[in-house]
């Protein structure tokens, strides 16, 4: 039983174990799709914009202190003087997406960077991480994303090439670009996202664990109890095959003395025919028996056909007590049995004696005259209160 316990344990906590891992995994890939998809929708938008500021071929602002002209587009309209209080300057897309990025990190914690293998820019010089991402992008990669552990924080990168189109060669011709090239990328950095909570997962688990856990040996105590009344109850089995006829016991008499314990039953057929008297003599076992926690040891006897010479009828054991010094030591019980035997008016009383109850037991029949006892009248009403 103790086996099946450690199977049962042992398979129970493998599904908990087997359920935290698949269902960390789920959570995990989940979080990873909802932080690509939220720096992809980012993505796409500053390449929209990216896409609308090329198709009309940049755009034109006023010069300010905090917005200055580009040093690196070459275009001899990039520049203009509108009038002695207006300047205006010429926006391109690498340089709008530059100062989208720095509105940006201020605002919601998220960066953009231009880069390339070749940049016009020095400050659009790749990463190693950047730089590894373009040579996969060379390969023919569409996007890459990884998380990034920066103590304190968890960052989020996330990187897109950019194609050459024709708007573009306007300014990249001159750096051997061709429309359909992959010139560089883009990332975004979303900074500080949300970690995985194992906490209340791991709790959940440990939870769902421990309450199965004593809910199976809960069932095991009950179950083993259940076991342990079958086995007792098995030892003694009443269900008896008397002459190729399953028989069972009723009538039980039951005594003790001070090495055994007797039990004796009337055995009937299934039909109801009787089948005799059966005597179950059980070994105490003071030293080694159940008595001190171990095995029943039991036999079972058929004393009317074992060398008693009386009357199967129904018989009840006697107790026996303080081992008396006027019976031989050899004496057990005795079986005590009366069904109208009689000699003229005076009745008796059968009584078998039992020797060697644990060895090889004998039974001697006596009869014990006790006079009239049997009138034949029946049994008066008990009193009755109005």
């Amino acid at each position: 039983m103790k086996k099946v316990l450690i199977f049962t344990l042992t398979f129970w906590l493998l599904i908990v174990g087997i359920s935290f891992l698949w269902n960390m995994d789920v959570a995990r890939e989940e979080q990873r799709h909802v932080t690509l998809q939220t720096a992809h929708t980012f993505l796409t938008q500053v390449i929209l914009t990216r896409e609308w500021n090329a198709d009309h071929g940049g755009i034109y602002v006023p010069v300010t202190a905090d917005m200055t002209p580009n040093p690196y587009l070459d275009d001899h309209l990039r520049d203009i003087q509108v009038s002695k209080d207006l300047q205006l300057t010429k926006v391109n897309p690498s340089f709008m997406t530059r100062q989208l990025s720095e509105i940006a990190a201020k605002r919601q914690g998220v960066q953009f960077h231009l880069t390339s293998l070749q940049p016009i820019r020095p400050q659009n010089s790749p990463s190693e991480w950047e730089k590894k991402a373009l040579e996969l992008f060379e390969r023919g990669v569409k996007e890459v994303g990884e998380t990034i552990n920066n103590p304190p924080n968890t960052d989020f990168i996330y990187m897109v090439p950019l194609i050459t189109e024709k708007s573009c060669l306007k300014c990249h011709s001159s750096q051997g670009y061709k429309e359909g090239d992959i010139r560089g990328g883009i990332s975004v950095t979303l900074t500080n996202i949300h970690t995985l909570q194992l906490l209340p997962m791991t709790m959940g688990h440990i939870g769902i664990g421990s309450i199965g856990v004593i809910f199976i040996i809960l069932f095991w105590i009950k179950l083993s109890s259940a076991y342990g009344i079958i086995q007792r109850q098995a030892v003694i089995d009443s269900l008896t095959n008397i002459d190729g006829n399953n028989t069972w016991a009723d009538y039980p008499g039951f005594a003790v003395d001070e090495e055994a314990i007797y039990i004796t039953n009337n055995m009937f057929t299934f039909v109801g025919a009787n089948s005799g008297v059966r005597l179950w003599i059980v070994d105490k076992g003071t030293t080694s028996g159940f008595y001190s926690g171990g095995p029943i040891s039991q036999s079972i006897y058929d004393p009317y056909n074992a060398g008693a010479s009386g009357y199967e009828l129904t018989t009840q054991p006697a107790h026996v007590f303080n081992s008396p010094t006027t019976l031989p030591t050899s004496v057990g019980t005795f079986l005590v049995g009366y069904s109208g035997l009689a000699s003229g008016s005076t009745e008796a009383i059968q009584v078998v004696r039992v020797d060697n109850p644990l060895v090889s037991p004998t039974f001697t029949t006596n009869y014990v005259f006790i006079g009239d006892i049997d009138s034949g009248a029946s049994m008066p009403d008990a009193p009755q209160n109005n």
